[in-house]
């Protein structure tokens, strides 16, 4: 018996149908969008009271001159967050060269493919322009200079000036205005931040959606690394939250809904598309689709693990992800034949 095209999957999906794979869509973004809130936890799960950026010199001097990132986690979460970062780039890589984009090319040829791949890459560049200066700032803050003295801002957050250098405990006044200017620039660049990250959240439910709609075989895999992806959003999320509140619950209830703009993709993409999508512009979105699936492998999932877990476990990372892609593929294949 002849398997449904495309279109009546669209038509089911969108119309007044059964809604199955819309459903399904809806549900595997939600999914993804969790790993943001996981994130948040992460951050504000630390043993000794949450020490975010604390670290004991030679002289017992509570200071750190790592990135807020690093020292909020501590280093086996680090490297672990660096792991799954490559194996995330891995499955994209996978799905995106030997799935999507030959799927595309069958669709409505190579030309078209590879233009729409080009869109897809370069809407994520305009994307990171606008986002990455502060994400940028978030992960990595620059030292702050008092009196001569070099601290980070984690001990501006820890709103004492015993926990810098011995010069700067006598220079309370200084330290004063340097927190309070800390303040005003990490409540701005949370709010920044996560608004940033929310529309990032609802270009990837929309992949999710596209995917979906498509096969299952795209959609099931790229929610469950857009997951893995998302843990690292969550805490370039919940830092600046909570080193600009020290509210814990705060954090994992803004990390949670900023994860909820994933199936919101999902519901504006639904709407958007119910008249106009084809056949061949869902094939050409998917190209595009692949695009910002190798844009952030390339451009934030690979440098970051290689930065995170050193560049051997990140290509064994790398290499894990396609072949565990390989494998959920083959898998859901054989359940859902196409």
């Amino acid at each position: 018996m002849e398997s449904p095209s495309i279109t009546d999957a669209t038509a089911n999906a969108l119309s007044g149908g059964s809604g199955e794979n819309a459903v399904i869509a809806f549900l595997l973004a939600t999914f993804a969008g969790l790993g943001t809130g996981i994130g948040g936890l992460v951050v504000v799960d630390q043993p000794n009271g949450n020490g975010v950026g604390k670290r004991s010199g030679s002289h017992g001097v509570s200071i750190s001159i790592k990135s807020d990132f690093q020292s909020t986690l501590g280093n086996s979460q680090t490297v672990f967050m660096g792991r799954m970062q490559g194996l995330s780039a891995g499955v994209m890589i996978y799905l995106s060269l030997f799935d999507i984009l030959p799927q595309s090319a069958a669709d409505v040829g190579k030309w078209l493919t590879f233009i729409w791949f080009l869109i897809g890459m370069g809407g994520m560049w305009v994307m990171e322009q606008l986002v990455m200066p502060i994400s940028q700032e978030t992960l990595y803050p620059p030292l702050v200079d008092i009196g001569g003295s070099t601290i980070n801002h984690a001990v501006l957050a820890s709103g004492n000036p015993s926990a810098g250098p011995p010069r700067l405990r006598a220079r309370s006044q200084s330290f004063s205005e340097a927190q309070t200017h800390h303040h005003r620039r990490m409540v701005r660049t949370s709010l920044v931040t996560f608004i940033g990250m929310a529309l990032h959240n609802i270009l990837e439910g929309l992949s999710v959606y596209l995917s979906t709609l498509k096969d299952l075989k795209f959609g099931i895999p790229l929610a469950l690394v857009i997951m893995l992806h998302n843990m690292t959003e969550g805490v370039a999320v919940a830092i600046p939250i909570y080193l600009a509140t020290r509210n814990a619950r705060q954090v994992i209830q803004l990390t949670l809904i900023n994860g909820l703009f994933e199936p919101l993709g999902v519901i504006v993409a639904g709407f958007m598309l119910q008249s106009i999508l084809t056949d061949a512009l869902l094939a050409e979105l998917l190209a595009s689709v692949a695009g910002v699936m190798a844009f952030i492998s390339a451009h934030e999932l690979v440098p970051m693990a290689l930065q995170y877990a050193g560049r051997a476990q990140t290509f064994a990372s790398v290499m894990g992800g396609f072949a565990g892609c390989f494998v959920l593929l083959t898998a859901i294949n054989a359940v859902y034949p196409r």
